[in-house]
């Protein structure tokens, strides 16, 4: 304590220490006339009392002490559940001064700031921790936060509960780091799928793109024949809609290239957003319609243009408008919206659908490697996947609120400027 390192107290300490010895030693007899033994008796009850006095302060201010320096709120509570010391952080979250709170009911401060139903059974985990003189720990995840609850019982000489020491602790990054690092854990073997799916693509478009070449060049070749000739137009139309399923085989190739390709620097360039949507759209034409999607955009056309790479762009649009297509049951009409709106230096990008929505035991896994919920023959379930990285490296957001039977709603925030140092973090 504070009192050993004052040479004065240590000096009168030392004092008292002699006189207590010798008050000690005191034996009734001739020697209790000796003005020593007198001395002591008469002086050691206030130098005794000084001492603890003291001693008591110095304790307090230390306490005190301790309980500012914790960054978590922290409350002593008496018998009665009244509050001796709190720290800033304690009165901070009940929205009073600390000195104000001194000897007000803990649970009138609570009412005041957390639900009706929360405060009784907080005040019920504190008669608990009396009652057994033990402590009590709980977690809590309300609104998303997760928080991590301790009341310990402070003992008296007889081992029963004097007052307990409530706290709280908010742990949701500490949550979310463990996630994240249980998730490398589980996701070696997806890594390891995704090399093998980076080989085949790879191997896969090297191989197609010499017979698709031939394919393409015989049919324009058809074509330019076929000007100078009397020919039904039902042929040309047939042969150029063989052109053009031999384009949208190209860019699906190019799809799987680009994904085997190691990442690297592309130029970014100012990008329209409305151009972005009317490609993706006209690429799911024919398959919009036979799911009975129809395509709309609102306020695109208001916003700036963005600056990133263009094939980025192009892929998470395609991605995000796949997924509302491949929803459709066909069996009624829906909709896809695109809409845009501006946030301070980023754009907000929202794709809204009513083709059916997503399970919410599925809602947690859509993001990752391969998870379908479609069948195998419609994909490889990668696409939102690349749109969560294509996002994530852009240092932009990515998050998705779905109503099982009537649709989902991915919301997109991406940043204007160059790409940043630092990706961004996915909102689950």
């Amino acid at each position: 304590m504070g009192a050993y390192s004052n040479p004065e107290r240590h000096e009168d300490d030392s004092k008292l220490l002699t006189q207590f010895s010798a008050v000690k030693s005191y034996e009734p007899g001739p020697a209790a006339g000796d003005p020593q033994h007198g001395e002591a008796l008469e002086q050691l009850p206030s130098l005794v009392r000084a001492w603890v006095q003291d001693a008591a302060t110095e304790k307090e201010a230390v306490l005190r002490a301790i309980f500012q320096a914790v960054a978590e709120p922290l409350f002593l509570l008496d018998r009665e559940r009244k509050i001796v010391v709190c720290n800033e952080a304690a009165a901070k979250q009940v929205g009073r001064g600390a000195q104000e709170l001194v000897g007000v009911v803990l649970s009138e401060c609570l009412a005041a700031v957390v639900p009706a139903e929360v405060c009784t059974q907080r005040m019920a985990q504190i008669d608990e921790a009396f009652r057994r003189a033990a402590p009590v720990r709980f977690t809590e995840e309300p609104a998303g936060r997760v928080y991590e609850n301790a009341i310990c019982p402070v003992l008296d000489g007889n081992g029963q509960a004097a007052g307990v020491i409530v706290t709280t602790r908010d742990i949701t990054e500490y949550r979310w780091v463990q996630k994240e690092l249980h998730g490398c854990d589980d996701g070696t073997p997806r890594a390891e799928r995704l090399a093998s799916l980076g080989m085949i693509g790879a191997t896969l478009a090297h191989e197609v793109a010499q017979p698709l070449s031939v394919a393409q060049l015989a049919t324009q070749n058809a074509l330019a024949e076929l000007e100078r000739l009397t020919c039904p137009d039902v042929v040309k139309r047939d042969l150029q809609a063989g052109l053009a399923a031999c384009a949208r085989i190209a860019e699906i190739v190019g799809r799987f290239r680009d994904l085997a390709r190691p990442p690297g620097k592309a130029k970014e360039t100012q990008i329209d957003l409305p151009q972005v949507a009317e490609r993706a759209f006209r690429l799911f034409e024919q398959s919009a319609q036979q799911a009975k999607v129809r395509f709309a955009t609102e306020n695109l056309e208001a916003l700036p243009a963005i600056r990133m790479r263009e094939e980025d762009l192009d892929d998470l649009f395609f991605a995000l408008v796949q997924n509302a297509v491949q929803a459709a049951d066909g069996a009624k009409e829906r909709r896809l919206l695109i809409t845009g709106a501006l946030q301070g230096d980023a754009v907000v990008l929202q794709f809204q659908d009513n083709c059916g929505g997503i399970e919410p035991a599925h809602l947690p896994k859509i993001f990752e490697p391969f998870f379908m919920t479609k069948p195998s023959d419609k994909g490889a379930g990668l696409g939102l996947c690349i749109a969560r990285r294509i996002v994530c490296h852009r240092g932009g957001q990515i998050s998705v609120e779905s109503r099982y039977g009537e649709g989902t709603t991915f919301t997109v925030t991406l940043p204007r400027g160059s790409s940043p140092e630092a990706g961004g973090r996915y909102v689950p």
